[in-house]
């Protein structure tokens, strides 16, 4: 179907464009590179399927005293060229095109009328690229995307036979030095573990491929290799086969595609090299199981070394070392999710690793209590695990009266691409105390329906990032972060590296700007605040709002995500999404619940979300018994938050202590598990890129009123509930009396 579907597209394009390019040539063929070149690549477009596209006209001059390159065209794909690193040689010609930024690298051989090579864009995207000789002052419209050479024929092959992928194949073997070729091998390399193909005729098929490749010179044959190399090991499984060409394209990478694939091709080796330790430890040979525990330990992040490992332990009967390696596969997020995609479990027992967990603590235990408290420690470990690989951390001398800084991250239980930024924050919270850093989380319905979300924390994302509604985001002071906060564990690394350049030196900046809170519950649980901020400038009050917020730390829930312990979880802002204007006096917020009221506010919301997407939630974390009261201070023009302060709740848990991860969690005698076979769940899209708004963060609002216990209570800057809209956007922020 997929191939039927491509033609189809490109039957309809060839309907309204012609089948070749219609460039004059010159008769004769100078004997150096100088002439006028018309730079060709080809592509593939939505509405006229592969294009051999014109990308710039050239003038190339080589002579004993100089080369040059004078640019006598360009077109809609690169603008505003400027032609840098310059080499013309007798037969080998290689230059950057830089186009506002956007760079092409083209390197090729003459062959006559034609120097045939490659265009490759800053890492290891390559495609076939050739410069035409021409006596052509400009392109013309016939030349800047005419169907690529021999298109109708390769439609007629893969309609005319009964094997689609067969047809394909045979024409890119009958045209090995056609550049469409190259884009057919591309397109059926994607589909080899669809097929079934003998091991001959795979090794013929990826010869073809690479000899192809070869044409067009160096970059793009270490390109293929990569592609073939790359689907064999992790899709078709046939890792021994696609390790062989990933070796010989290691041997060959640039600088460039190093660094955007290396790191891919060493997890490429070990992935191999555990499989190949594993058949070894179940054949009984000595050495084995030590050998895929190093393989882990090198890279303790990757699934299937852990998997390896933790299974050659189990089936061995060494039970500690299962117990610990499983503890980790079962615990740290996602890695379970990635196994269900592995041929290699699909192919056993198919048992959960939670089950195998379970299963191994009641070996050694007789029972399984203690294994809740014994999965939290492994889960903290990680944490701790992630800081350690991310470097020494920031070394800050004390400041008085400093500056404390406020991350707000948006985030979701079910959200994969999430996890990265979860785990990144909590290792910063571990690494900086609360009167430095405080993180707030701020949950959302995105992907999909969320336990802990609450419209408030909608409202406060939609501020931020606009109708995308992107998951996950997050705001610095005030700002959202521009450096890549999306991924799983391997990226959280990199993301604590960022956390701590930009939180580090703002630490260590002094602040008149002080804000005091308190926070207590009352006999009947109502939640008594009240806040106050000194050392602000009169003339900028205008500007300036107080946001109160209340969260709930430590809850501990198995996300859907994996993430397991939540801590500074919005549950209310007691303010207002907007804030409050800044008086002298000290003010009270707009609202002061019972714990009562707030669990039955969160559940009423729940239950109107669980009504919209016709879906019951399993569990709704509402302990409500470590509560923590946030406040800070945001200049609505110009979006910082200026200082923040936070404070446990007295008469909560989080009272008792403010250490972080200090809170005591008793052990629970958790029921046996089932032993069945995991289904596995389906795959999560991730959420498109942040929409970053450029105007002010919130609305206009009304001078404070006073209230009988003589302090100011305010009314609120945002509406709790947006105006009903049959729009698709998110919630809308509505000024009071709007």
């Amino acid at each position: 179907m997929r191939f039927l579907t491509f033609t189809v597209l490109l039957c309809v394009a060839l309907t309204t464009t012609g089948c070749s390019s219609n460039s004059d040539e010159p008769t004769e063929v100078p004997e150096s590179v100088s002439g006028r070149w018309l730079l060709r690549m080809i592509d593939l477009t939505e509405n006229e399927g592969y294009v051999d596209r014109a990308i710039a006209l050239l003038e190339l001059s080589s002579s004993e005293k100089e080369q040059t390159a004078k640019v006598l065209e360009d077109t809609q794909f690169l603008r505003k060229i400027t032609v840098k690193n310059l080499q013309l040689g007798d037969t080998d010609v290689s230059f950057d095109l830089d186009g506002r930024g956007k760079m092409i690298h083209f390197e090729g051989k003459r062959d006559g009328s034609t120097i045939k090579g490659n265009a490759s864009f800053g890492g290891v995207r390559v495609e076939p690229a050739w410069l035409e000789l021409t006596e052509n002052r400009g392109i013309y419209d016939r030349e800047k995307t005419p169907p690529s050479e021999g298109l109708e024929e390769y439609i007629k092959a893969e309609q005319a036979g009964e094997s689609p992928f067969d047809a394909a194949y045979q024409f890119a073997k009958k045209y090995p030095k056609r550049p469409l070729s190259i884009m057919v091998y591309r397109r059926l390399t994607g589909t080899l573990d669809q097929q079934v193909l003998s091991d001959e005729k795979m090794e013929k098929f990826v010869q073809s491929y690479l000899d192809a490749a070869a044409e067009w010179g160096e970059h793009m044959l270490t390109a293929a290799q990569l592609d073939v190399g790359w689907e064999l090991t992790f899709r078709a499984n046939q890792p021994e086969l696609g390790v062989r060409y990933l070796r010989r394209a290691d041997k060959k990478l640039t600088s460039s595609m190093r660094a955007v694939v290396g790191d891919d091709i060493e997890a490429a080796f070990r992935r191999v090299d555990a499989l190949t330790a594993y058949d070894k430890a179940l054949t009984g040979e000595p050495g084995a199981l030590a050998e895929l525990q190093a393989i882990h330990e090198k890279a303790p992040l990757e699934p299937i070394p852990l998997y390896t490992a933790a299974e050659a332990a189990m089936q061995l009967q060494e039970t500690d070392i299962a117990l610990k390696l499983y503890s980790r596969l079962a615990t740290w997020p996602a890695l379970q999710n990635m196994l269900f995609r592995e041929d290699i479990w699909s192919a056993g027992d198919r048992l959960l690793p939670e089950s195998k967990l379970r299963e191994l603590w009641v070996r050694k235990n007789q029972n399984t209590r203690g294994l809740a408290e014994f999965q939290r420690q492994v889960y903290l470990a990680l944490i701790e695990k992630l800081a350690n690989q991310a470097g020494p951390k920031s070394e800050r001398k004390p400041v008085k009266n400093h500056r404390t800084s406020v991350v707000e991250y948006f985030t979701g239980t079910s959200c994969l691409p999430c996890i990265a930024g979860d785990m990144a924050t909590a290792a910063i919270e571990q690494e900086f105390p609360r009167d430095e850093v405080i993180v707030l989380r701020y949950h959302q319905h995105v992907p999909s329906i969320n336990p802990l979300a609450t419209l408030q924390s909608a409202q406060r994302l939609n501020a931020y990032v606009g109708r995308e509604m992107t998951v996950p985001s997050l705001a610095i002071n005030g700002r959202i972060a521009t450096f890549p906060i999306k991924g799983f564990l391997t990226q959280a690394v990199d993301v604590i590296r960022r956390l701590r350049e930009n939180l580090g030196p703002i630490s260590q900046e002094a602040t008149d700007l002080r804000i005091r809170l308190t926070a207590e519950l009352d006999s009947a649980k109502r939640i008594q605040t009240s806040a106050q901020v000194t050392g602000f400038d009169d003339d900028n009050a205008d500007a300036l709002r107080l946001v109160l917020v209340l969260a709930e730390d430590e809850i501990d829930f198995n996300a859907e995500n994996g993430i397991r312990i939540h801590n500074l979880i919005v549950r209310k802002m007691l303010s207002g999404v907007g804030g409050m204007t800044l008086v002298a006096e000290e003010v009270s917020p707009i609202e002061q619940p019972t714990v009562e009221e707030l669990r039955s506010e969160l559940l009423k919301e729940l239950e109107i979300a669980e009504g919209r997407a016709e879906q019951l939630l399993d569990e709704k974390p509402m302990q409500l018994s470590s509560l923590w009261l946030v406040g800070f201070v945001q200049n609505i023009e110009t979006m910082e938050i200026l200082n923040g302060h936070a404070i446990p709740i007295e008469g909560t848990s989080a009272s008792q202590t403010v250490a972080q991860g200090s809170t005591e969690q008793p052990s629970v005698d958790l029921p046996p598990l089932p032993g069945g076979t995991a289904t596995p769940p389906p795959s999560i899209p991730q959420a498109p890129a942040a929409a970053r708004v450029k105007r002010p963060l919130f609305p206009a609002i009304p001078k404070p009123s006073a209230n009988n216990k003589g302090s100011k209570k305010q009314a609120p800057a945002i509406a709790e509930e947006p105006k009903a809209s049959s729009s698709k956007a998110g919630p809308k922020l509505v000024a009071p009396g709007q």
